[in-house]
């Protein structure tokens, strides 16, 4: 199930999820929650403290969150990378999305980097965000070791 622009008001501080993907497999559901801005745009710590919160609520009844960021651009800064890397620090499963996956019929196949990323072909948002984390968040010492995509 996919919903766009769902204003959220009860139960989390009021905000507006962009995009919020549901995935229930048979004892499990996953849910993306997600934000959406244009190329010049930016994520906020703002944006990062609503999405958070939201994710706290859905993992405290039985729901594994996801956070999401998209940008029609060809880069997140480094300021907003440096806020998804404090979320995935925190314990926060992020998946990253620009132009380099949003345009390709296959994003990650069509890819220089392809042979080098965790999933090939992307089945499940767990494989998503291992592709997130190889290709934005890594630490420096993870770019000096193997690679090995348990988040």
């Amino acid at each position: 199930m996919r919903m766009t622009s769902v204003k959220l008001i009860k139960g989390v501080p009021a905000c507006e999820i962009d995009f919020m993907l549901l995935r229930h497999r048979e004892d499990r559901i996953d849910w993306v929650l997600g934000e959406a801005k244009s190329a010049g745009g930016e994520i906020t710590r703002e944006d990062l403290i609503h999405m958070k919160a939201i994710a706290d609520a859905l993992r405290n009844i039985g729901i594994r969150p996801y956070l999401a960021f998209s940008k029609t651009a060809d880069a997140f800064t480094a300021p907003e990378l440096d806020l998804f890397r404090s979320a995935r620090g925190e314990g926060y499963v992020i998946i990253l999305l620009t132009n380099r996956e949003m345009e390709p019929f296959y994003p990650y196949m069509q890819s220089p980097d392809a042979d080098q990323l965790p999933h090939k072909h992307a089945h499940s948002f767990d494989d998503m965000a291992a592709n997130s984390v190889y290709r934005y968040l890594r630490s420096t010492a993870e770019l000096k070791a193997p690679f090995c995509s348990g988040q």
